[in-house]
């Protein structure tokens, strides 16, 4: 399997973006308006609208596995993407809080991170319509708080997955559908 992993926010070529041209800031702003995703908070940032994902409704505690109810929630937040932003480049940001990592498994919360934005992923690109060309993986660990972390409260919102919509849209023809080997020639 062939998997994209970015260590920045952006859409993962440009030519890609010349390709497809991008929508504008009052379609991302309207088409955020739309979006219908209970248990999840939305909110513009710049020109990228940002879907945040609680890890508590996604995740077993302490881990990558994904409850049942969210995978529930991720079909959801799937369908409501696909549905108002077809064809949109969307990053999977992996977060996590401050507090230092209970489980050896991860050497760093950067690890753990992108271990949860990698399920995310995985699931995305498998069970719903998001294809894997226009999805790709960012983990950022503990830099990007959305709140203090000073409480148990902040910590447990810093924790979380952000789906991030980008008015640049992907290139067709990315599925592994159009690669033979499956494997991107690696």
């Amino acid at each position: 399997r062939r998997v994209l992993f970015r260590s920045a926010a952006r859409p993962p070529s440009p030519q890609a973006a010349v390709a497809a041209p991008s929508i504008g800031a009052a379609s991302m702003e309207e088409g955020m308006s739309q979006l219908s995703i209970p248990g999840a908070t939305t909110r513009m940032d710049g020109g990228v609208v940002r879907i945040e994902l609680p890890a508590d409704a996604l995740f077993e505690p302490g881990t990558a596995s994904l409850l049942p109810s969210g995978t529930a929630l991720l079909s959801q937040a799937a369908s409501e993407v696909q549905r108002t932003f077809t064809g949109q480049f969307v990053g999977i940001e992996g977060h996590t809080d401050t507090e230092p990592l209970q489980n050896a498994t991860w050497a760093s919360p950067h690890q753990f991170s992108l271990a949860r934005a990698s399920a995310v992923f995985e699931f995305l690109t498998s069970r719903t319509a998001l294809d894997k060309g226009q999805v790709f993986v960012v983990a950022h660990g503990p830099n990007h708080p959305v709140v203090s972390n000073a409480t148990s409260a902040g910590r447990a919102r810093n924790r979380r997955v952000e789906l991030v919509v980008y008015p640049d849209r992907a290139g067709t023809g990315d599925r592994e559908a159009g690669d033979p080997a499956g494997a991107g020639g690696g």
